[in-house]
């Protein structure tokens, strides 16, 4: 490759046949495997390589260098990231901000202003100036000419929901298709993992859920299931009698609001912190953070555990799924999507409440522009089918939810992502709005799966859960979030992970009826403080 081209790599990447992969859980490659996978990559077969990697490894991160092409690409929700910089006749490729010129540099006001209404940057930007990132299922081919680089995206695997043109799929199609895919991935993560013990963060949602069930049946016997927060929370409750009936070992961390401050105080934090911020442009998740330190001091998993959340699959199955909104033509559909993700996302009292003296229509106008490039065609889906693309599938799980699990890696253990496979992804991209609506054939699917041992709500006879029902029920949700905003200090104290404590209470009065969440918080200390 001539001059004006540049690896700055920091994690242990791995030569197979002509090409650079990362994977956090990398099994061997034959020599037969790696000519499989160089066959794509010399005829030009983007996705087919991608396809290969994915079906290797779960998530990876490849790079790829011939004559004058470099091709990079990461997989399906980008958990592990590439970035780049491109001017002139430099190009520079990395997997850690912190390796590029200008990381030391204070980020875009723009920028910093997004991670902390959000959580990350959206779209290609970072917070390096000039840094992009590979977003989720693309690909990138650099072609050198004379004076620079040209540049083309690939994309691999897509989740564009509710097209107009998704073909019909009944009930029974839905459910055979989900146990077909599931269950391959499933297969592979454990040939992947072997013998090695599986710590599984135990939920009280269907995610995590599905995955213990799924371990149980495949025979999988060395499981270990957490859970965190308040003594005695609902999730607690519901995870620990998932793990009992599956017959796996369940362990529980006991949060307290001074946990939370000695942890918002500790140089381990900033160090984490910086990691997260510089190295991947986006807030970590610390929900887990100090359960995993109390269970490594208690030795609590084999040091050779491999860590398996149950991240993304709820979305992909329609968590967050609204009903149709229909706009045939592409500008009031952009116009109507951009609208939906402005008041769900980046509410303007709450971005004034933190930026009061901010430009906010140079703000959501970039905004705007950023939205506008993700589809070059805005007549293909209902505006419901583009915000889960814009925001919940390619930004908030590959950057939020994927860093969460580089907190792993920081202490020494592996990590797999099964939901986050990009065979799910596309299935799911395929099914019509009707079967994702609130999770309806997922749950059949579950209460089918479990054939009557493992229920969907495990303590909905519980007099606690009772009375929960009868409060979702007769109590309009309205009037339940009106309950929070007049009684902001009920909220502060009843948060189940009591986190709220390292928040002066004066900051969450004043915020708290705008969205306002702890990783605002976090955020804004981090990069304004």
């Amino acid at each position: 490759m001539e001059a004006g081209y540049k690896l700055c790599l920091r994690k242990p990447w791995v030569n197979i046949g002509k090409c650079r992969v990362y994977s956090n859980l990398m099994p061997p490659v034959s020599k037969a495997e790696a000519e499989e996978l160089d066959k794509f990559l010399e005829a030009g077969d983007w996705k087919g390589a991608a396809y290969w990697l994915e079906e290797k490894f779960g998530s990876y991160a490849f790079i790829y260098e011939h004559g004058d092409k470099v091709v990079a690409g990461v997989d399906a929700v980008a958990v592990e990231p590439l970035f780049y910089h491109l001017q002139g006749q430099k190009l520079l490729i990395g997997d850690d901000l912190r390796k590029f010129p200008g990381s030391g540099d204070k980020a875009p006001l723009f920028a910093r202003a997004e991670v902390v209404m959000v959580g990350f940057v959206t779209g290609e930007e970072t917070l390096v100036k000039g840094v992009k990132q590979i977003l989720s299922g693309k690909c990138h081919v650099f072609s050198k000419r004379e004076g620079g680089w040209d540049m083309e995206k690939v994309a691999h695997t897509t989740f564009l929901t509710s097209r107009y043109d998704l073909p019909d799929m009944d009930a029974e199609e839905f459910l055979a298709g989900c146990t077909k895919v599931w269950e391959k991935v499933v297969s592979r993560t454990l040939e992947r993992v072997g013998d090695r013990q599986i710590a599984l963060p135990l939920s009280g949602g269907l995610d995590s859920r599905t995955l213990a069930l799924m371990f149980r049946q495949a025979g999988k016997e060395n499981v270990v299931c957490y859970t965190y927060g308040k003594q005695g929370n609902q999730e607690s409750m519901v995870s620990k009698s998932i793990a009992k009936v599956l017959g796996y070992k369940w362990e529980f961390a006991h949060y307290t609001p001074g946990m939370w401050t000695e942890w918002d105080k500790s140089p381990a934090t900033k160090e984490w912190l910086d990691c997260c911020f510089l190295g991947r442009s986006c807030i970590p998740h610390i929900n887990d953070l100090p359960a995993l330190d109390q269970f490594f001091q208690r030795r609590v998993f084999e040091e050779d555990a491999v860590f398996i959340p149950g991240h993304i699959l709820g979305t992909l199955a329609g968590i967050f799924t609204p009903d149709l909104k229909d706009y045939r033509d592409s500008e009031a559909c952009f116009n109507a999507t951009f609208n939906d993700i402005s008041e769900k996302y980046f509410d303007p009292g709450l971005l004034h409440g933190f930026y009061p003296d901010l430009d906010t229509e140079g703000f959501y106008g970039n905004l705007k522009n950023k939205l506008r490039a993700w589809w070059p065609d805005w007549s293909l889906a209902t505006v419901n089918g583009y915000a889960e693309v814009f925001y919940n599938w390619g930004e908030r799980q590959s950057k939020f939810n994927a860093s969460s699990v580089q907190f792993y890696l920081h202490r020494g253990h592996h990590f797999a992502l099964p939901w986050c496979d990009g065979s799910i992804v596309r299935f799911l991209e395929k099914v019509p709005h009707q079967h994702r609506l609130h999770r309806r054939m997922y749950r059949k699917w579950l209460e089918k799966r479990g054939e009557g041992i493992l229920p969907v709500s495990p303590v909905r006879n519980s007099p606690i859960h009772k009375v929960q029902r009868a409060y979702r029920k007769w109590i309009p949700k309205p009037l339940r979030k009106i309950r929070y905003k007049i009684w902001p200090y009920l909220y502060y104290r009843i948060h189940p992970m009591e986190f709220f404590s390292t928040v002066p209470y004066k900051d969450f009065k004043r915020l708290h009826k705008h969205g306002f969440h702890i990783n605002n918080w976090i955020a804004y200390n981090y990069l304004e403080g």
